[in-house]
C-alpha cells in the first residue's frame, strides 16, 4: 500500500528540533523485510490452519471467505506478497527489538485475522506470527499484545482465549478500543476496555495510562508488542473518536517509555489510520517511530543494545 511508502518518506523529510533532524537520510536506510514463509505461518510451527494457509497462497480462497475479509471480485490476490511481506517485517522489527530493546515498523496489525479465516482486511495476523515464533524459540515466555488501534482486536484475542491453541497462557492481549466500532461482536482479549464514542485526549489517554501500566504489572510479560493504530484521531474517516495529534504523541511516548522503563522489549507497529489523504495519513504513522526515537535518545538505550544483526 502506498501509505506504507510514504510513511517511510516521511520519516526521511520531517524536522523535529528534539530529534535534530530526520531518522533516516533515505529510504535505503531502513531495514527491508523478507516475504515470511508460509510454512513459517501454518500449524504446527505456525498459529494458522494449514489449510487455510495454503488455500490463501495457491489462490483458493472461497467466495464466501473473500467476501468476509473485504476483498471482493478477486482483489486479494493482488496482496498476497504484501500480506506475506507485512507478517515478515512484524518479525523482523521483534528480532531487532530482541536485540535493541526497542524498534519500529512502517507496516503491521493485521489483528482481525483468525486462525482459519479472515476478516476485517486481514488475512493472516502478524502479531499471533511473531508471537508464536518468539515463544517457541525460547525468547519469550509471556508476550503482551497492547493493541490500541481504534477496533478491537478480535482475531488476536481469539488466539490467546483458546485453550487448546499453543499460544493460551502465552500470549496475552489488551485492547484499548472505540466501543461502537467495528468489531460489532466483540471477542474476548485478556484485558478490554471500551471506549464511549466522541472521547477525547484527557479520558482517552487516563483510559490507556492506568490500563497499558496494570497490564504490565499483573501480566509481568518478558516481551511486548504495541498496535499503534492512529485511527483514534479526531479527524479519522473510520474513527469516531477525538484524540488529537497531540494525544497521540502522548499515548505513544507513554508507552514506549512504560515498556522499556521496566526493560522489557518493545517491538511497534503501525496499526489502522484511514483518510483520502495518503500524506495525512502517513505523517500519522510517522509518529510512533519519532516517539520511539526519543525514547531511544533520551535514556542513551544504543548503550545497552545487543550489536547482533
Amino acid at each position: 500500500m502506498s501509505k506504507f511508502r510514504q510513511t517511510a518518506s516521511y520519516l526521511t523529510t520531517f524536522d523535529d528540533e528534539t530529534i535534530q533532524g530526520p531518522l533516516v537520510t533515505n529510504e535505503t536506510d531502513f531495514m527491508t523485510p523478507e516475504a515470511v514463509e508460509p510454512e513459517l505461518v501454518k500449524s504446527p510451527r505456525g498459529p494458522h490452519d494449514a489449510d487455510y494457509v495454503d488455500r490463501f497462497v495457491q489462490e483458493k480462497l472461497l467466495k464466501e471467505e473473500e467476501n468476509q475479509i473485504g476483498f471482493r471480485n478477486g482483489l486479494y490476490k493482488l496482496v498476497i506478497n504484501r500480506t506475506l511481506l507485512e507478517v515478515g517485517a512484524t518479525i523482523m522489527t521483534c528480532e531487532a527489538a530482541l536485540a535493541h530493546g526497542l524498534a519500529t515498523s512502517v507496516a503491521g496489525g493485521t489483528h482481525h485475522a483468525f486462525e482459519g479465516r479472515g476478516s476485517g482486511f486481514t488475512i493472516l495476523n502478524d502479531v499471533a506470527v511473531a508471537a508464536q515464533k518468539l515463544l517457541k524459540e525460547g525468547s519469550a515466555r509471556k508476550v503482551l499484545c497492547v493493541d490500541l488501534d481504534v477496533h478491537q482486536g478480535d482475531g488476536t484475542a481469539s488466539f490467546s482465549a483458546d485453550p487448546k491453541h499453543f499460544l493460551h497462557g502465552k500470549l496475552f492481549t489488551l485492547s484499548v478500543h472505540c466501543n461502537e466500532n467495528f468489531p460489532f461482536e466483540k471477542g474476548t482479549s485478556t484485558v478490554d476496555v471500551g471506549i464511549p464514542e466522541q472521547t477525547g485526549d484527557d479520558e482517552y489517554l487516563s483510559a490507556v495510562k492506568e490500563s497499558v501500566s496494570a497490564a504490565l504489572e499483573e501480566i509481568d510479560p518478558d516481551f511486548v508488542i504495541y498496535i499503534a493504530g492512529v485511527d483514534v484521531w479526531e479527524g479519522d474517516k473510520l474513527g469516531r473518536l477525538n484524540v488529537t495529534m497531540e494525544g497521540l504523541k502522548q499515548r505513544d511516548r507513554f508507552v514506549c517509555e512504560e515498556v522499556t522503563g521496566r526493560k522489557i522489549p518493545l517491538a511497534c507497529i503501525v496499526g489502522g489510520g484511514y483518510s483520502k489523504d495518503v500524506s495525512c495519513v502517513a505523517a500519522r504513522h510517522a509518529i510512533i517511530t519519532q516517539e520511539a526515537a526519543k525514547v531511544w535518545r533520551s535514556r542513551q538505550m544504543y548503550k545497552n543494545a545487543n550489536n547482533a544483526q
